[in-house]
């Protein structure tokens, strides 16, 4: 034999089969050859005395339709933060898509957005479309690493009274008269903190500047350029173990980053705070019964 039988394949005949004209060079004859199947390649082209001759795609190469090619093709490797969806075969190329958190943008895959502060998700992402983000409604907020907008908690529902009203990025700050006494509302701030940079105008740059020079966190390169929510990553770690010293300090060390606006927002905050704080411990002089002064203290800060 010419060729080893396990690798040559006579293209069958069939009435079927798709077909093309070839000019034998010895008889001069054109002929009619049938097409090598998908999975093949042309060997040699038929003589008037037999059908065409195919051979099967190696690893890694492929034909897609019937051919007489006299070359597989090579099959795609797929892109940076692409997966592969199905793998090469003889008959079939493999398919790749985006991975996680990917959309495919024209020429590579681009990393779906992030909603900003006060946006949930619309419609998520797919590895062909990114992901689309709307405003949450009035009196609903989203929270950093959520997707979807939740109406903001109804502090008397749960027996407490709101000291901070909530906004689109953060939730109604509720609290009680016990809670506020803790550490002077120092528990209150360190979990505002996060909440409050989130703000959709505040300058992520001059955020990047307070995390790195200021409040001075080791293992940041100086020349890298963080998120927003590895920054409140950050701000909430500081806030964690800062002391009250240290966030009466605070409004200032935003002043050295120019996030003037920022600062004064704070101090309204930590004012207001610190006023229900007096006011609380005012009201348990006021009266002995625990249950009593709470309910004063609730009358007392609603009306304000």
């Amino acid at each position: 034999a010419l060729f080893p039988r396990l690798l040559v394949t006579l293209a069958a005949s069939s009435a079927t089969t798709p077909t093309y004209r070839h000019r034998d060079p010895e008889s001069g004859l054109e002929l009619t050859c049938s097409r090598c199947p998908p999975g093949s390649r042309l060997l040699q082209h038929c003589t008037a005395a037999r059908d065409t001759l195919c051979a099967p795609c190696g690893a890694g190469l492929y034909t897609e339709f019937w051919n007489y090619v006299s070359e597989c093709l090579v099959c795609d490797l797929c892109y940076e933060n692409q997966v592969q969806r199905r793998p090469c075969s003889p008959a079939a190329n493999s398919e790749c898509e985006c991975g996680e958190g990917f959309y495919w943008s024209t020429f590579y895959c681009r990393r779906q957005r992030a909603c900003p502060p006060g946006h949930g998700v619309k419609a998520a992402g797919t590895p062909y479309k990114d992901v689309e983000c709307e405003p949450c409604p009035d009196g609903f907020y989203v929270s950093p690493n959520q997707t979807t907008c939740h109406k903001h908690t109804d502090c008397k529902s749960i027996g407490q009274w709101r000291i901070l009203k909530g906004t689109r990025w953060h939730d109604n700050i509720c609290t009680t008269c016990k809670d506020l006494q803790k550490k002077d509302g120092l528990d209150l701030l360190r979990a505002f903190l996060p909440a409050f940079f989130l703000h959709p105008h505040m300058n992520v740059n001059k955020v990047q500047r307070l995390v790195k020079h200021v409040l001075k966190f080791s293992g940041i390169q100086r020349s890298a350029k963080l998120p927003l929510n590895e920054l409140i990553e950050f701000i909430a770690r500081w806030g964690n173990q800062a002391e009250a010293k240290e966030f009466k300090n605070l409004p200032e060390q935003l002043r050295r980053v120019n996030l003037h606006g920022a600062a004064k927002n704070l101090e309204l905050k930590m004012a207001k705070i610190q006023n229900e704080v007096k006011r609380c411990s005012n009201v348990v002089k006021r009266h002995v019964s625990g249950s009593h002064s709470q309910y004063i203290c609730n009358e007392s800060s609603q009306s304000s």
